[in-house]
């Protein structure tokens, strides 16, 4: 047998470093060497020189080929058939062709491409680069800050540990970043797509997409599309982009944008800011002091968990911006309707004990004529007593509403009118609240006769 030297000797120059080429026989199975005795029959005699070390060169033919390279750096290319193709140690260059094939490069720092076919590629332990080509293709990270691109087809990419970069491409494709600070693209086509643990970038791209940004502090962009994210733990930012969107920033102190489209964002635990964007929104608060602005369109705000005793500092601040709005102010929150007839609504409730709550709300811009305020008086006994009243401030730019139930009073809202707005009598602002609970309906004018 001779070695890779020998072939080269005679030659009237020594190299520090070749390239040597050998092309694959008939046979389906071969090691490439580093230094070791390989056979005449399956090399060429050509050799380049290169910096410092020898860079093997193997070509696969139309069979299925298994090619397990050294610990030299390899350029291993598969050709036709579903071929098996391993890189070894050294920075290894392994390229699949056609066929469905399995890739990979195993120790240092690989580039590996599928090409045409449904691959499956491994980046083994270094900083790779996988690129998966046309077919429906599997592509795993590893240790190291790898480069997963599944391009097209519908593909699979699981960055594993590191700080991985992901791109699905066009296709239906589903993205799971893993352990580490992940850049995530989706690209064309419905895409799943799972941050994990970390910092994660993630950016949808086109179509209906799922996005869940799992453990960290994430900055998520759903792009175009109807799409649902979902924040998970840590302080994230959302943005819906275009297209009618399911938001929802889970634990943390999220920041959510829902853009264009009629959306539906839930804030979810945590003090959480929500701006709804243009479109008819429907935005959630939660446990947590909530700033919610519903921007252009008719919206609806929801400000705390009904039925919720929230902390005292847990105070919701709501503005319905431009549009017709309807602001539900929980049991703590400060509302401004903005632009538009809005109506405004907060209540009481008794407990199983027959506790009344206290209720502490504030509207902001009270527009007579144009708005309406209903307080809903849940648990309520009809066959209790019960006084109604309403208290104005001495120079008229705010009302108190005073309700006293079977000997429980509490004033669940502070009445402020909107700029420019003529004060009006308390008997004119009590014809403008409605009372509503199990005993019916009624305008707070009429329960106060």
């Amino acid at each position: 047998m001779l070695s890779v030297f020998a072939l080269l000797a005679g030659s009237a120059v020594a190299y520090a470093a070749t390239s040597v080429f050998e092309t694959e026989d008939d046979t389906s199975d071969t090691d490439i060497p580093n230094s070791d005795d390989t056979s005449q029959d399956d090399l060429s005699d050509s050799a380049t020189e290169s910096d410092d070390e020898t860079t093997i060169w193997r070509f696969g033919t139309a069979n299925a080929d298994e090619i397990n390279g050294g610990d030299e750096p390899n350029e291993i290319r598969g050709g036709a058939g579903d071929d098996v193709l391993r890189g070894g140690r050294g920075d290894d260059s392994i390229f699949g062709g056609s066929g469905d094939d399995i890739l990979n490069g195993q120790q240092d720092d690989d580039t590996l491409g599928g090409g045409w076919g449904n691959d499956t590629l491994y980046a083994g332990w270094g900083d790779d680069d996988l690129r998966g080509g046309v077919g429906n293709d599997r592509l795993y990270g590893d240790y190291g800050d790898d480069t997963l691109e599944g391009g097209g087809g519908d593909d699979y990419l699981d960055g594993n540990y590191g700080d991985d970069v992901l791109s699905g491409g066009s296709g239906h494709d589903v993205l799971y970043g893993g352990n580490g600070n992940d850049a995530m693209s989706g690209g064309g086509g419905e895409d799943r797509l799972y941050g994990g643990e970390g910092t994660d970038v993630i950016d949808a791209g086109w179509g209906d997409d799922l996005v869940k940004g799992g453990d960290g502090d994430d900055a998520i962009d759903a792009n175009v599309g109807n799409d649902v994210v979902s924040g998970g733990a840590g302080d994230d930012t959302i943005f819906g982009g275009e297209g009618d969107d399911n938001l929802s920033g889970d634990s943390g102190n999220d920041t959510i944008y829902g853009e264009d489209g009629a959306d539906r964002i839930w804030a979810r635990t945590g003090d959480d800011a929500v701006d709804g964007g243009a479109g008819d929104d429907l935005i959630v608060g939660s446990d947590g002091a909530d700033t919610l602005s519903g921007g252009e369109g008719n919206d609806i705000l929801i400000g705390g968990q009904a039925g919720s005793v929230l902390a005292d500092d847990a105070m919701d601040v709501l503005d319905g911006g431009a549009g017709n709005d309807l602001l539900n102010m929980g049991q703590q929150a400060v509302a401004t309707g903005g632009e538009g007839a809005d109506t405004f609504y907060t209540g009481t409730y008794f407990d199983e004990t027959d506790d009344l709550s206290t209720w502490d709300t504030t509207v902001t811009d009270f527009e007579p004529g144009t708005d309406t305020l209903e307080v809903s008086l849940s648990g309520w006994d009809e066959s209790w007593t019960y006084s109604v009243s309403l208290h104005e401030d001495d120079d008229g730019s705010y009302y108190t509403l005073d309700l006293d139930l079977d000997g429980q009073v509490i004033s669940p809202v502070t009445i402020y009118l909107a700029e420019g707005a003529e004060a009006l009598s308390t008997t004119e602002m009590l014809n403008m609240i409605t009372l509503t609970g199990n005993m019916g309906s009624a305008s707070a004018a009429e329960m106060a006769a």
